[in-house]
């Protein structure tokens, strides 16, 4: 009974400490419950969007640097309206087009596919990708993580040849291709998937040794985790909860380990060092958010572009049009410089872009169009079974849910990887459109038997 009040008590002090962060994180854990709970898929378009804003935003607001203030009303205006918009855009979809609820399995081998095709897909992607590797290696004199000069490589200092970066970053296309040919339910040719299985860690590790880029390993082994969720066996939310757990339990174990030793010590030096490198990692997007919103002079940090910039990713590498509208107008780049509140942190949400595009309304629109399109998806991967579609969405979901560390629309690479999809699945189906009888509510194929 004691140990039950000492519980409760410490659970009081800290609402009252950090109530922003305990109603958010609250918020997460009931994503997780409702889909454990109620058995349904956590990987739809809504509860990853309410579960990674919730979650990161709680974490923020623990205010373990000085530079995470208190949002001003403005910002939580646009936090949470464009929460609501993009929910109101999948129930809207939800209702409209009359999704059914609970996770559904693909029903069986997609038709009219050509595997085989998908592997020399596949297969012509990986050599792209060791050309890239090897104009860079060739260029200085060895892989980057063996060489003693790796300022002059990351300062942008070396001139490596063209295209040769976008080829070696092309890693995670290659791998959400080769993955989706790696499941059995799927793809009936065994030493397809046997091969597939087996090109995918040589690519991240020869990615890793060329030149270490942290958010590609993120985005492959991301999309790869949303992909088994649907073509291997669904992950479950509960499975979830303990690996958040466990990150919590090594977060405040460290926390404890620096108030012991005291902030001077090394001990205590060490762990301050872990607990603020990756706090900071996930905290600079709101406070870079809440600053570039609420700017400290009366005129605005950032002119805005009327939308202009938001189509500047379409056409990056049409030489010479983004770049030149930038600098005609003073428009920022994608690491949005001007708005950094504390130097060496400059990533921020996708909402900084764009509300800087659009205005107000504009992100109320854009993520109630992006609710909309989700959906859509989200419906078409699972019941069409088209594996391009599958790929699309494991690599539409993970920038959803993560899209607060970058601007993917403005992301040149990333449109060049659209089109290539949409033409390998062209090719790969034989120039038909998938066959797809979308079951409604009370038509649907069996749930997921795990």
């Amino acid at each position: 009974m004691e140990a039950c009040v000492r519980t409760l008590a410490a659970l009081v002090d800290l609402f009252l400490e950090n109530p922003v962060s305990v109603v958010c994180l609250a918020v997460a854990l009931l994503c997780l419950l409702f889909a454990w709970l109620g058995r349904r898929d956590f990987f739809n378009p809504a509860s990853v969007y309410i579960f990674t804003q919730t979650l990161t935003l709680g974490i923020a607001y623990f205010k373990l640097d000085p530079a995470m203030t208190d949002f001003r009303w403005f910002t939580w205006m646009v936090w949470l309206g464009s929460m609501a918009a993009f929910i109101f855009g999948v129930l809207t979809y939800h209702f409209a087009a009359g999704i059914h609820p609970n996770f559904v399995a693909p029903p069986g081998p997609p038709k009219r596919y050509n595997w085989h095709r998908h592997f020399a897909v596949s297969l012509l992607l990986f050599f792209a990708f060791l050309v890239g590797v090897a104009m860079m290696v060739y260029t200085a004199n060895g892989f980057i993580i063996f060489s003693n000069n790796i300022p002059n490589w990351t300062s942008g200092k070396a001139e490596f040849p063209p295209y040769s970066s976008e080829l070696v970053f092309s890693a995670s296309l290659v791998v959400m291709f080769l993955w989706a040919a790696s499941f059995k339910s799927v793809n009936p040719h065994k030493k397809i998937r046997i091969i597939s299985r087996i090109l995918i860690p040589v690519t991240l590790i020869i990615m890793e040794c060329t030149f270490p880029a942290r958010s590609h390993l993120f985005l492959s082994v991301g999309t790869m985790i949303i992909m088994y969720n649907f073509l291997g066996r669904r992950i479950p939310a509960w499975l979830i909860l303990i690996f958040i757990s466990l990150a919590a339990v090594v977060f405040i174990s460290v926390s404890t380990l620096r108030s012991q030793y005291g902030a001077q010590t090394l001990e205590g030096v060490a762990a301050e060092a872990v607990m603020s490198i990756p706090y900071k990692y996930v905290a600079n997007n709101y406070w870079n958010l809440d600053y570039a919103l609420n700017p400290p002079v009366d005129d605005q940090i950032h002119s805005f572009t009327y939308g202009v910039d938001a189509f500047s990713g379409m056409f990056n590498y049409v030489r010479g049009i983004p770049g030149a509208l930038r600098e005609m107008n003073g428009w920022d780049n994608n690491l949005d410089l001007s708005i950094v509140k504390v130097g060496g942190y400059n990533t921020t949400s996708y909402l900084w872009d764009v509300y800087k595009d659009f205005g107000v309304g504009g992100v109320v629109v854009i993520a109630f169009l992006m609710g909309l399109f989700m959906s859509w998806l989200y419906e078409r991967a699972i019941y069409a079974n088209f594996i391009p579609l599958w790929i699309l969405y494991s690599f539409f979901l993970y920038l959803l849910g993560w899209s607060f560390f970058l601007s993917p629309h403005k992301q040149g690479l990333y449109w060049l990887w659209l089109y290539f999809i949409a033409l390998a699945s062209v090719w790969c189906s034989g120039g038909l459109k998938p066959q797809a009888e979308l079951h409604r509510a009370g038509h649907a194929p069996p749930l997921h038997q795990n």
